[in-house]
């Protein structure tokens, strides 16, 4: 490298959530004096997993996440909920200035939460931040009559560097009809159950945090 730096290719084999991982191709990183980069390509269980991170300078960054069909018990490794189904999606993200944009598009197949949810749920989440604004949207469904919706729309104040978004206040919207103990699982804590079936929709305003 002209004027410094450092690459490295790596193979990466493990588990995660005790799930197998493997780098399908070498990980590699860049360091030099234009910035750092690092891209890698992973198999975990049946499903692919790739990222990819570009840096120039203190004030500019991309970056992005792609999964297919990804088992979400893999993430029990990180949220300590033993979870089936599987995950697909993508999340770029980049730097405006010293803030953040990016958005999401995720979607879960199959999805149960062991011992909390009697049927699979099929789960959509999309979600864009951008401008000082964000907005998400959730919708569920399952074979056992589940139907619930759901939009968050914020203003946030974002920084890049670190990656940093906190809300500055805005709307919650919500729809749901179905077996209680499905909803719960999405929105209730980890030790809570409840049982029996839901109906209705709501609205409600929340301040900064």
């Amino acid at each position: 490298f002209q004027g410094g730096g450092a690459a490295a290719a790596l193979a990466v084999t493990g588990d995660i959530g005790g799930v197998g991982l493997r780098s399908i191709q070498p990980v590699h990183l860049t360091v030099d004096d234009q910035g750092s980069t690092a891209q890698g390509f992973f198999a975990i269980g049946e499903g692919e997993a790739a990222f990819g991170w570009r840096q120039a300078g203190s004030d500019s960054f991309a970056a992005s996440a792609t999964l297919r069909d990804l088992p979400a018990s893999a993430f029990a490794a990180f949220s300590g909920v033993r979870a089936d189904g599987l995950i697909s999606g993508s999340a770029p993200q980049w730097s405006v200035g010293a803030g953040l944009t990016g958005e999401a598009q995720h979607v879960a197949t199959g999805f149960r939460v062991r011992g909390r949810i009697r049927r699979p749920v099929d789960l959509r989440i999309s979600g864009r931040v951008a401008h000082e604004a964000l907005r998400a949207e959730l919708t569920a469904t399952s074979d056992d009559g589940l139907s619930a919706s759901g939009e968050i729309s914020a203003r946030v104040a974002t920084q890049a560097f670190p990656v940093r978004i906190a809300s500055a206040g805005g709307t919650a919207r919500w729809e749901v009809e179905g077996p209680a103990d499905a909803v719960w699982a999405l929105v209730g804590g980890p030790d809570q159950s409840v049982s029996g079936s839901l109906s209705g929709q709501g609205e409600a305003r929340f301040g900064p945090g």
